[in-house]
């Protein structure tokens, strides 16, 4: 066998191998971790604004968030917040850092009510319709 072939034996497994760690990889991810509620003046009257944070780290070396949702259903006169998010992770060498990942979502509210939201941990705020108040489970977000 002469030196040319040989190196194309070796060389194109070994750079098929290298490229197929270079692709993204899609993962899910979901759970409110913390979450945020405001009353906010939205184009369609005052709205509950949910800031969700969702159970994940994300390294800024390699992932990105393709997209996040975030929904509120009630549930026995309870706002239950669900989160996740799509994270697209690329490369081998990723930094240890955690950046967070977060999701919004809004649902109309009457002035004179009061709202309690809760997320899947069981982490729950109360918030009056009529205030202008930022509140959350923990802080920041």
């Amino acid at each position: 066998m002469n030196y040319a072939a040989l190196l194309v034996r070796i060389a194109v497994p070994a750079l098929a191998l290298c490229a197929a760690c270079d692709r993204p990889g899609r993962s899910e991810v979901s759970g409110v971790e913390s979450f945020c509620v405001e009353v906010i003046d939205g184009p369609e009257g005052r709205q509950l604004e949910v800031s969700a944070q969702i159970d994940a780290c994300l390294s800024s070396s390699c992932d990105s968030v393709v997209e996040s949702e975030c929904t509120l259903t009630e549930v026995d006169g309870v706002l239950q917040i669900e989160a996740s998010a799509v994270i697209e992770s690329r490369g081998r060498t990723c930094t240890a850092d955690c950046g967070a990942v977060s999701a919004t979502c809004t649902a109309p509210v009457a002035s004179d009510e009061t709202y309690i939201l809760r997320g899947d941990d069981g982490d729950q705020v109360e918030i009056d319709a009529g205030d202008d108040e930022r509140t959350c489970t923990i802080e920041p977000i």
